[in-house]
């Protein structure tokens, strides 16, 4: 942006030297500067009549420019003039100072963009106007803000204390959880002053470990003692990852230190007692299995003989050649590396939703599952998986699938009732109407039924629609005349139906649907009275709009003062109609006393 202030000020220079259109009009370098600006650019006189626009303007707005320019800005940006853009558009146009907004536009076209807007005065007291599309940008602050708040609530969820580091590996900046364990002030940790509350025998070795992380650019996986603010030692595991930008050098280090003091504590018990270790894996209903220090299988607990069942024999035998019977390559000797790697440095090792194709069924199978080294009851190292099936998990999404499958089936049934079920209104106002003596009670009843019936046809549409929830709108228009043609041919007049394809919420066809069956209705009942032999009913894409048109060749409207003809405004159907048309934001053209019977609905910005 530093550098469009910078053409700015140099447009304003040349303005004040020559008069503004031919500023504008003759020197071609002007002109070249203008386009070559990123930002969109336009200029508007004092009585907001737009002088010209840049090619990035253009590109924004989508419309040439010729339809943009010399006429008013609130003409070709209709809605702003009294909008918060357009009062600050006013302020630096009397004041002449500069303003800044950020807002969202939804364009002529119908699309809708955040827009970054600075305005400045220029000479000749016109206004320089740069605008920017920063909706990518919101988009991904927003993610950005979600991501934070997901990662918050995760280190929240767990037992851990969450730390980070610059990129060179020092402690910056406030560390409140860092700060809450041990007990060391803002000073005291800053740098490598962390170490300090290190046990003496475990600070050197980890700074060492540390700093080979930090040049290598690896995970960084440790166990050390720290001093909690109580004066307690605690044992603790850490895990540390390099944040990387994308041109791959280090932005910071995220890490958490896990308390496992009393893990260590029953790991030290269990190393004293072989029967009591074993018992407690082979017990365990989660899924953990041993291998000893001669890379055999040593312990299975009752939650992972699932996974080896059919393999016999299987305690004691070499952990490769089971992992190769399970799995297929390439993965049985990847997993077979990480284990033998886990084992001979004691850097554990967790991978997430690992989903693969068993080797010895067929069965895809998924897990999470972590390894570490421990220390085995015979004094010797091994290592311990631990692991969790996702294949229920999976299952349980392939059903929810099928369930959201099965909700747009019931939804469909649900208005295929709907419409049964208004059919079946209908039918009870009609026997109504026939059994009624009342010529009011009569019309009033069909009436009624009428627009039941036209609520019915919207959700026998929405039944038979390929989208839950949407109308062809244009095919319903077609349907309804077709189910009046006889009645009207009865009465010797013609309904003619003309309807371009539209697809329209379920909303938005229910409102519009009545609206057609009270216009259709009233040309019928006064049409007919004025000589009408045909009824014209149509739906048109014009621009931007979608427009209603019922209208009928009879002897027109009545003139002013007759109260024959058509229902006036504070009829039911007229009232309704302008409530819905309002509803729809639409503009309701009913004709004039004396004037042809024509009645035109226009809605604005419906999606094709």
């Amino acid at each position: 942006m530093a550098g469009a202030l910078s053409n700015i000020d140099k447009v304003s220079t040349g303005f004040e030297n020559l008069p503004v259109m031919q500023a504008l009009g003759d020197p071609d370098w002007l002109s070249l500067v203008i386009d070559s600006i990123g930002d969109g650019f336009s200029l508007i006189t004092p009585d907001f009549t737009i002088l010209t626009v840049n090619a990035a303007a253009i590109r924004l707005d989508g419309r040439p420019r010729e339809d943009l320019i010399g006429r008013s800005h609130w003409e070709v940006y209709p809605g702003t003039e009294h909008s918060e853009l357009g009062k600050l558009y006013k302020q630096a146009m009397v004041d002449r100072v500069p303003v800044r907004i950020e807002h969202r536009y939804t364009w002529p076209d119908g699309r809708v963009s955040d827009l970054e807007t600075r305005v400045f005065p220029v000479a000749n007291g016109c206004l320089a106007i740069f605008y920017r599309d920063v909706t990518d940008q919101q988009q991904m602050v927003m993610q950005l803000r979600a991501s934070e708040q997901r990662f918050r609530a995760a280190m929240a969820a767990i037992e851990g204390v969450l730390w980070t580091n610059s990129a060179e590996g020092e402690m910056i900046g406030e560390q409140p959880a860092w700060a809450a364990l041990t007990g060391q002030s803002f000073d005291e940790y800053q740098g490598y002053g962390w170490s300090r509350a290190v046990h003496p025998d475990d600070a050197q070795p980890t700074i060492d470990a540390w700093n080979r992380a930090v040049e290598t650019l690896l995970p960084f996986a440790f166990e050390h003692r720290v001093r909690r603010h109580d004066g307690e030692w605690r044992t603790f595991t850490i895990r540390a990852m390099p944040i990387i930008d994308d041109a791959g050098a280090i932005v910071e280090w995220v890490g958490v230190h896990h308390d496992i003091t009393d893990y260590r504590a029953a790991q030290d018990r269990i190393a004293r007692s072989a029967e009591t270790f074993t018992n407690l894996v082979t017990s365990n209903p989660f899924g953990i299995y041993v291998v000893d220090a001669d890379f055999r299988l040593a312990t299975v607990s009752h939650g992972a003989q699932a996974v080896f069942a059919g393999i016999d024999p299987l305690l004691g035998r070499d952990f490769d050649e089971i992992l190769h019977i399970i799995w297929p390559r390439p993965f049985a000797d990847e997993a077979v590396a990480r284990f033998r790697h886990t084992l001979a440095t004691g850097e554990p090792y967790i991978a997430q939703s690992t989903v693969e194709q068993r080797g010895n069924i067929d069965a895809i199978e998924a897990y999470d599952w972590r390894i570490e080294r421990i220390a085995l009851p015979d004094g010797r190292l091994g290592v311990v998986c631990y692991f969790y099936d996702l294949s229920e998990r999976r299952a349980h999404e392939a059903r929810l699938t099928q369930a959201l499958a099965d909700k747009d089936l019931l939804a469909r049934e649900i208005d295929h009732r709907v419409k049964n079920s208004l059919a079946v209104v209908g039918s009870l106002l009609h026997m109504q109407r026939k059994a009624s003596t009342s010529h009011e009670t009569r019309a009033a009843l069909a009436e009624a039924g009428d627009r039941v019936m036209a609520v019915a046809r919207v959700h026998e549409r929405l039944h038979k629609s390929d989208q839950v929830g949407v109308v062809a709108f244009g095919e319903y228009l077609n349907q309804m005349s077709a189910d009046l043609a006889d009645t009207m041919h009865g009465h010797g007049m013609t309904l003619e139906c003309h309807a371009d394809p539209v697809d329209l919420p379920a909303e938005q066809a229910l409102s519009l649907a009545l609206i057609a069956n009270e216009l259709v209705a009233n040309a019928f009942k006064h049409g007919r009275a004025g000589g009408a032999s045909v009824i014209e009913l149509a739906l048109d894409r014009v621009a931007e709009l979608l427009v209603l048109t019922v209208s009928d060749n009879g002897a027109g409207m009545p003139a002013a003062g007759d109260s024959g003809g058509a229902d006036r405004p504070a009829s039911l159907g007229f009232s309704l109609i302008t409530a819905l048309s309002r509803q729809l934001k639409a503009k309701a053209t009913f004709p004039a006393p004396g004037a042809p019977a024509r009645f035109v609905i226009e809605i604005p910005a419906l999606p094709r």
